[in-house]
């Protein structure tokens, strides 16, 4: 119903005056946001709706109500007019409904609904004692591991940003998101000795290991000007606990903190470029700011962080030199081609022609990528299978037998959707690989571990459940 009725407001802006227009598309999009709500569990799916509805949503009525639009002329040298505001926000609105249609098409096609498979995850999660079970020699292995990342951080942060200009380029660029899927899988693992045991050692530990993880976080600052590098591996660790011990996720923990800290986000990226001594100088400066309730508000202005949807309005209106269409797809496993053996390879990974920003950081949205890359009914089929995509790598979590390497990628997946709907595809799928895959090996160390009976983790030593897992299959679809 919520795609209906979505698919309804979007047929409507196209008619009337810029002002329903516009209320009418910033209607659909809550639609589709409010569907995914409405299922109570978090999903990547979902976040990426949630975020687009803040860049493409929000900025849009604050335009509206604002007149905010110094950026199309100072930068993108646009002579804007209400047609050109409504039609971009008709094409962003149409692209966000397609993702949704995308998602809905492939739980159909897989055969089940979001509601019932996360509550047997949720069943077998809470079930699960053995899949989770790890000795005081395993709890130090983590601690051991998130000390070594930490020392690594440490390490880079005294070289300060060169790690941009190194001679690894592109392969550097994402390296403290290794470190920082590391920290994320050793909280799992503190905070669940601590739980079975709640003795004074692990509580200890648990402490230690949340220390490591703040610091490493505060490092990360010195080493990249990406706030992903330090907010992502926060937001991911809060949802794997949360995902462990609740078994499912309720939208609140994803939006309202987000909302809260939307003035934080903000002067964050505008102390990017500081040191550490500098951002907190700032941050104390501008406490009064990031309090007042109308920085909110103000979040919203050209002057921040929500200039994606005047840069996809840019886009919309560009004619572009070349459109490579599936090359954006094909790039993402080739982006690790050393640039050595590919002498033609794409500086920076560019691939669309982006003459509209002039050369400014600007990014039009994954969806503004697509229009680039083909068009704007291209955009609409790559949206569309984006959606399918991600729902179903939301599904293949769910199913996911219960342990650490299922709690650490359901949080990573869900927090790295936020960040996809301003990234290339490479950006997403290499900023993800990144983390997961210290998360994925370190599973495997510690069952392997268990296995052999090398200490690190026995489940004689913890009571099973009396919940037969395996009889608890997922049910075919429509029973």
């Amino acid at each position: 119903m919520p795609l209906l009725f979505s698919l309804l407001l979007i047929l409507s802006g196209s008619f009337g005056g810029y002002e329903m227009g516009t209320l009418c598309l910033v209607a659909a999009q809550a639609i589709l946001l409010a569907g995914f709500v409405a299922e109570r569990h978090v999903t990547s799916a979902g976040a990426f709706i949630f975020m687009s509805f803040l860049f493409f949503g929000m900025r849009p009525l604050h335009l509206l109500l604002e007149g905010d639009m110094d950026l199309f002329g100072t930068l993108f040298n646009l002579t804007i007019n209400q047609e050109m505001l409504l039609r971009g926000l008709w094409w962003a609105s149409a692209g966000l409904w397609c993702f949704a249609l995308g998602v809905h098409l492939q739980r159909m096609g897989g055969g089940w609904k979001i509601r019932q498979l996360s509550r047997l995850s949720r069943d077998r999660m809470l079930a699960a004692s053995q899949d989770f079970f790890v000795s005081s020699k395993a709890s130090n292995l983590g601690l051991l591991m998130q000390a070594a990342a930490l020392a690594a951080m440490m390490t880079m942060s005294g070289g300060g940003r060169g790690l941009y200009g190194s001679a690894l380029g592109a392969y550097a660029y994402d390296f403290p998101m290794v470190l920082q899927g590391i920290q994320i899988f050793g909280i799992g693992v503190a905070l669940e000795r601590w739980r079975g045991r709640k003795k004074g050692a692990a509580r200890y530990r648990l402490a230690l290991s949340f220390l490591m993880l703040l610091m490493t976080s505060w490092l990360a600052r010195e080493v990249t000007i990406f706030r992903g590098a330090y907010i992502t591996p926060l937001m991911a660790a809060g949802l794997c606990l949360m995902f462990r011990y609740r078994g499912r996720v309720s939208y609140f923990w994803l939006i309202v903190p987000l909302v809260f800290l939307l003035p934080l986000f903000r002067t964050l990226g505008e102390t990017r470029m500081l040191e550490n001594k500098g951002v907190k100088s700032e941050l104390a400066d501008q406490v009064a700011e990031v309090l007042n309730p109308a920085s909110y508000w103000r979040f919203f202005d050209s002057g921040g962080d929500m200039n994606i949807f005047d840069t996809f309005v840019a886009a919309n209106e560009w004619e572009p030199t070349k459109k490579p269409y599936l090359m954006s797809w094909i790039y993402v496993p080739l982006h690790i081609v050393p640039r050595k053996l590919w002498a033609g390879k794409p500086e920076k990974g560019l691939l669309q022609d982006v003459g509209y920003t002039h050369g400014a950081p600007y990014s039009p949205g994954i969806a503004g990528f697509f229009i680039g890359d083909g068009g704007r009914v291209w955009m609409l089929g790559c949206m569309l299978v984006l959606g399918g995509i991600l729902s179903w790598m939301d599904m293949k979590i769910l199913k996911m037998r219960p342990g650490y390497f299922k709690i650490c990628a359901y949080g990573l997946v869900a927090v790295n959707a936020l960040y996809l709907t301003r990234f290339f595809l490479w950006q997403y799928t290499y900023q993800l690989l990144y983390m997961l895959l210290p998360c994925w090996g370190l599973s495997k160390l510690v069952k392997f571990a268990r296995l052999r009976g090398q200490g690190y983790g026995d489940p004689s030593e913890v009571e099973t459940s009396n919940v037969d897992l395996e009889r608890m299959k997922i049910p075919e679809a429509g029973k």
